[in-house]
């Protein structure tokens, strides 16, 4: 069952990456270098339940 899973998984990301490479060379003519920022907050709310214990608001 992983053998047919491994196999299935490797064809699909062959044919993907293959159509992928057959698309890039009009793209990249196209493209240009784009930056983004973003900043994401992760910190669960006080009280809330983590691994063992509970979230206080001390910092270690």
């Amino acid at each position: 069952m992983f053998t047919r899973f491994s196999v299935a998984a490797s064809v699909l990301l062959i044919v993907g990456l293959r159509l992928t490479a057959a698309e890039s060379p009009s793209r990249a003519k196209a493209s240009t270098l784009q930056i983004a920022t973003f900043d994401v907050d992760a910190t669960p709310p006080i009280g809330s339940l983590m691994a063992y214990d509970p979230v206080t608001n001390r910092w270690d």
